[in-house]
């Protein structure tokens, strides 16, 4: 009964052909046909054998895990589910595909300034040169505050260095805090490339 309730509830809430609307990323709910307590099972059902493939992420630090991949190799729709408890739990949405956004128009793509604009405020992000380089730590007291634990993106573009001089760089570099306002850092005005949606997990 729960996989039939849960099935007719993702086919409510998302069709395989894809509308401009439907691309809707939801932090702590949803992503696309994924919830908290959506299954690969489930999700074969609703989208076919050849749109859930199963692949490997590299998560850092020379660690890798086994995903589902939905839409594989689609540029504009895939995710990445990493899971929890595998294949029954998701833990974290990857987002590959450029399409899609939160409402508030967090995207693949957008620049370090466009998201101060979105938030309404400067926020933290990791310094530069590791493995989690350019990774948003919170939105400060922004309006994406509300997804601090669930709205992860990460500023890695390779052309961003290279705005700024050797001497620049190296003060933005290490396991470190930075303000988003950061004079460095507003120079290099690097752009979204890694996003993930993890879920609040139901009580």
């Amino acid at each position: 009964m729960r996989f039939i309730t849960s099935l007719l509830l993702s086919t409510v809430l998302f069709s395989p052909n894809l509308m401009a609307d439907d691309f809707i990323l939801i932090p702590g709910i949803q992503a696309g046909p994924v919830t908290a307590t959506t299954t690969e099972a489930e999700l074969i059902s609703l989208l076919g054998a050849e749109q859930v493939k199963r692949d490997v992420m590299a998560l850092g630090e020379g660690e890798e895990a086994e995903v589902t991949s939905l839409f594989p190799g689609d540029k504009e729709k895939e995710l990445q589910i990493l899971w929890d408890i595998p294949f029954t739990k998701p833990l974290v949405v990857n987002v590959i595909g450029t399409a899609w956004k939160t409402k508030e128009g967090v995207m693949l793509g957008i620049s370090l300034k466009d998201l101060e604009k979105i938030n309404q405020s400067s926020f933290e992000l990791s310094g530069y040169g590791w493995d989690y380089e350019g990774s948003v730590l919170n939105y400060g007291s922004g309006l994406l505050s509300k997804y601090d634990n669930t709205l992860l993106v990460r500023f890695n573009d390779a052309d961003a260095a290279q705005r700024v001089s050797e001497s620049e760089f190296a003060t933005i570099l290490g396991d470190n805090s930075f303000s988003s306002d950061n004079e460095i850092l507003q120079k290099m005005n690097p752009i979204i490339t890694d996003m993930n949606i993890s879920f609040t997990q139901p009580e």
